[in-house]
């Protein structure tokens, strides 16, 4: 088991990584593969939230951010990410 942990945690560093430089393709496979591991993983669906809007795709970057509000009503990120996928969205 904490074998399969730390490969999640260097593919969540991994993802990161690439939605920083702009790599999204790579970024969002990386976050879809954790996603399928641990559901509820408050940073990847987030990530994964605001990455979907960057690149315009608000609501399924609605959906993952709320989900995200849903465990972490507080959570900045994904309070203000949402907020400018509601900008986009209206």
């Amino acid at each position: 088991m904490e074998n399969k942990n730390l490969k999640l945690q260097q593919m969540y560093t991994e993802a990161v990584q690439n939605q920083q430089k702009g790599n999204s393709a790579v970024a969002e496979d990386l976050y879809k593969k954790i996603l399928k591991e641990l559901p509820n993983h408050v940073n990847t669906q987030g990530n994964l939230g605001a990455l979907y809007a960057q690149i315009g795709r608000d609501a399924e970057a609605k959906v993952l951010l709320q989900n995200v509000l849903k465990i972490e009503p507080y959570n900045i990120n994904a309070n203000s990410n949402l907020g400018i996928v509601f900008t986009h969205l209206s």
